[in-house]
């Protein structure tokens, strides 16, 4: 009975630190103080992490009642954090343009764009010609969580987006890397290993890609990846080559650092590649007028141009389809890196492009009609199979209906 009435006091980490403190003396003033170093959790808000503020004054009358719009907006911006592409669906872009004009971009005293904000917006109105919606640069500087963690969020099964990844001066397992085959949404890789500077490193090896083409064979991943970019990986071989011939739609396949030097015309022709240098790829990138935008880089120019490079008309019609498509350019770790121009100005950098296409497609001519006689021909001659029937199977919104006309 004593231990059921006993009072339980709240948990004081200061006290539970107190034990590892340490007593210093600063000797500017003379006073004695204790240092105490209390840890924290993990934080993975990272996508709903914004620079700005979400208290605005200009919703705020000293005088009269805020008009129905102001109270409105003053309602979603406060909770902006909640907002999703489900609850934008029925926004007309009139409203949702003013909305996200609040929000603010670079450069304004606002800046609530987080990448949970830009995702639910781009998701459903990256088709509206508005130019800030197309791209979002997010950059963890220190990643705390898992690799696999970050990629369930910048992740869109539906295709919503393309996701540049970039990974640099960090160091992740060979599980973890593999695991990358996840990321269906995945546009372009830029992997950075060892530069001297910094020994905690992902180090990627013939096996990796390996790994890689496997799933790519079998399961279908990395089905968007056009460009894979490996730096400083010693580990790295003509091998590789071979492998990535699995992968159905990367065409620039670049290379720094790495045990491959400049091949033979011969045999890289024969694994379905050409071999340039790093000048001869960005007085391609030039000519193709890649950078057409603002907020383009180089690996935007660089899958732009690996998109041009498509032959077949559907492959061409699909290549258009995702260029129109908005685009996340995600970076783990502390730095990038070289700059990707400066490094194409190099002779010693590799860039092999494909040259074979991956599918070919059905003639459009008598070829086409001959074999759908010949699948005639067969399924009337084989015998007939039973058919079975097929059967059919305060929020967010409630906010965005003070606005009316929702």
């Amino acid at each position: 009975m004593s231990r059921l009435l006993r009072i339980r006091r709240p948990f004081d980490p200061i006290a539970a630190a107190a034990e590892d403190s340490t007593v210093r003396f600063d000797e500017a003033s003379g006073q004695v103080y204790t240092e105490v170093t209390v840890g924290g959790k993990i934080d993975a808000d990272w996508a709903w992490r914004s620079r700005g503020s979400n208290r605005f004054s200009e919703y705020y009358h000293e005088q009269g009642t805020a008009s129905l719009e102001a109270t409105a907006m003053r309602s979603v911006l406060a909770n902006i954090g909640s907002i999703t592409a489900e609850a934008l669906e029925y926004v007309p872009w009139h409203i949702a343009r003013n909305i996200w004009a609040k929000i603010g971009r670079s450069g304004e005293p606002r800046e609530l764009d987080s990448f949970h904000a830009w995702r639910a917006f781009a998701t459903v109105y990256h088709k509206e010609g508005d130019s800030s919606l197309l791209y979002h640069r997010q950059s963890i500087i220190k990643p705390s969580i898992a690799l696999e963690q970050y990629m369930k969020t910048v992740t869109s099964q539906e295709i919503d987006w393309i996701t540049y990844l970039s990974i640099s001066n960090v160091a992740f397992t060979r599980t973890e890397l593999i695991k990358l085959s996840k990321l269906v949404n995945l546009g372009a890789l830029d992997i950075l290993g060892s530069t001297g500077l910094c020994r905690a490193t992902s180090s990627v090896e013939d096996s990796v890609v390996r790994a890689w083409s496997t799933v790519a064979a079998e399961g279908g991943a990395f089905s968007k990846l056009r460009v894979l970019i490996l730096r400083n990986h010693r580990d790295i071989t003509p091998r590789s080559l071979e492998y990535l011939n699995c992968f159905p739609s990367l065409t620039l396949y670049k290379v720094s650092g790495c045990s491959i030097s400049f091949l033979d015309d011969e045999e890289v022709k024969s694994s379905g590649w050409s071999c340039s240098s790093g000048k001869e790829l960005l007085e391609a990138l030039s000519r193709d007028k890649g950078m057409a935008h603002s907020w383009d880089t180089p690996i935007h120019a660089c899958f732009r141009r690996a998109g041009n490079l498509k032959s077949g008309v559907s492959e061409v019609a699909e290549a258009e389809r995702i260029n129109s498509l908005p685009v996340l350019n995600f970076r783990i770790g502390p730095t990038a890196g070289e700059d990707l121009f400066t490094s194409l100005s190099h002779h010693a950098i590799l860039c092999f492009q494909r040259q074979q296409p991956q599918i070919e497609e059905a003639p459009l001519d008598g070829g086409l009609k001959r074999k759908e006689q010949e699948s005639e021909t067969a399924l009337s001659q084989a015998p007939k199979k039973r058919k079975m029937k097929v059967s059919k199977h305060q929020k967010f919104e409630e906010l965005l209906k003070g606005f009316g006309g929702l």
